[in-house]
């Protein structure tokens, strides 16, 4: 059965429309992975980068912890997508290039491989957003029904995680 085991939630500033999720144990050597330019997320042993339009500065991360697979989110999203990822200690951050990571304190089990699925929404209070993708540069939706979320922010992202195995 599937469960939630704790979140944690920070406010940061995006630097180089980047927006990087980061175990402890590699910020001292994050990177850019090498993928493709028309991928949201861009993931690396220890490391997951969402890319962000070049208009979101402020941004709100809120990391769920579970037990398995979450169920599905019908809510209305900007955006999502998955990857799995690598985390070598378990304690995992929100990094920016200006050199700033902040703990995101949600208990995550352990070490190990995490499945993470990433829901990101824009507020369309400080619309219009342009895809950073370079293949698909158009004007982004922005999901109505995330005011709580979204308020004094130009972004919110929920960072669902769960371990598919153990380190």
């Amino acid at each position: 059965m599937t469960r939630l085991i704790g979140t944690g939630e920070v406010e940061a500033t995006v630097s180089y429309r980047t927006l990087g999720l980061v175990d402890e144990a590699c910020v001292s050597d994050t990177y850019t992975p090498d993928m493709p330019e028309d991928r949201w997320l861009w993931a690396a042993p220890g490391m997951v980068y969402l890319q962000c339009p070049s208009a979101v500065v402020s941004v709100r991360v809120r990391l769920e912890s579970w037990t398995t697979a979450p169920p599905s989110d019908a809510a209305p999203w900007s955006g999502t997508e998955d990857t799995d990822v690598d985390l070598p200690s378990g304690v995992l951050g929100v990094f920016t290039f200006d050199g700033r990571w902040q703990e995101l304190a949600a208990p995550l089990p352990s070490p190990g491989l995490y499945g993470f699925r990433l829901h990101w929404a824009f507020n369309p209070e400080r619309a219009p957003f342009y895809s950073p993708l370079r293949s698909d540069r158009h004007v982004l939706e922005t999901a109505v029904g995330r005011e709580q979320e979204l308020a004094g922010v130009d972004q919110y992202c929920l960072v669902q995680a769960w371990r598919l195995s153990a380190a």
